[in-house]
């Protein structure tokens, strides 16, 4: 199996070892990674299908649509799909990546087999963007809230909404959970009407494995070094070419 090359990576190698007019073809491919590793916490795998082995996982790898990803006890994920969409991942889950449209060639779904995750849409970035949680048992639909989806080692789904409204389907029904309202998705059976819980205890201890995995901070390190890396490639092009190309 080949290793996924991460952004980073990718940046560097072009830097190094193309023009600048690569360069900036670099950037587009760059800007094309809609879906990628925002952060780690612990060890985190993936494999690209069934018959390859697991790797780690690498900060900025891109996640294309049928990546598996795992996450080992006291470990977590965090990932980003474009600019509008946070999804954390806790210990001990399983999940694949994938998209609501079968057609599509950009990730916009996350099928959750077993575990739990967090997901935040922000509706203000991309207002027409469409996000899904698949679990065994059915389907979460969300547009601009906030939520979270556990699945047990049975397949039973449990939704717990924060913010907004998120739509909760299978093959017998759907239901519809405001903030503060959580449903359950039992595989063969019509999803269970939305009920109250108490919030805050959720998010006491939603945030107890939530804010342990951090996002950015390695990234915006890591930008930085890379941008110090351009001006240093661009000065030794301009000095071994005597400024014939422009930047």
């Amino acid at each position: 199996m080949k290793k996924r090359i991460t952004i980073t990576k990718i940046m560097i190698i072009a830097l190094l070892f193309l023009l600048p007019v690569v360069c900036v073809a670099q950037d587009e491919e760059e800007d094309d990674c809609t879906a990628y590793i925002a952060g780690i916490t612990g060890t985190a795998e993936f494999r690209v299908s069934e018959d390859d082995e697991w790797e780690a996982v690498e900060l900025d790898m891109c996640l294309m649509i049928g990546d598996m990803l795992r996450t080992k006890e006291k470990s977590g994920l965090a990932l980003k799909f474009g600019e509008a969409v946070d999804v954390k991942v806790n210990e001990s889950s399983e999940l694949t990546i994938s998209a609501i449209d079968e057609d599509s060639e950009e990730p916009n779904q996350v099928d959750l087999e077993m575990g739990e995750l967090w997901s935040e849409l922000d509706k203000e970035k991309e207002e027409n963007l469409e996000f899904q949680v698949g679990t065994p048992s059915g389907v979460v639909a969300v547009r601009g809230t906030e939520f979270n989806v556990a699945v047990d080692e049975e397949g039973k789904s449990k939704i717990n909404v924060l913010k907004g409204v998120v739509k909760v389907f299978n093959d017998m029904g759907e239901v519809f959970a405001k903030a503060g309202m959580a449903t359950e998705l039992l595989d063969g059976k019509l999803p269970v009407e939305p009920f109250e819980f108490d919030v805050e205890a959720f998010k006491n201890k939603l945030d107890s494995w939530k804010d342990q995995i951090s996002v950015g901070k390695i990234k915006e390190a890591m930008t930085q070094k890379i941008e110090e890396k351009k001006d240093e490639v661009k000065k030794n092009i301009k000095k071994n070419i005597g400024g014939k190309f422009k930047f």
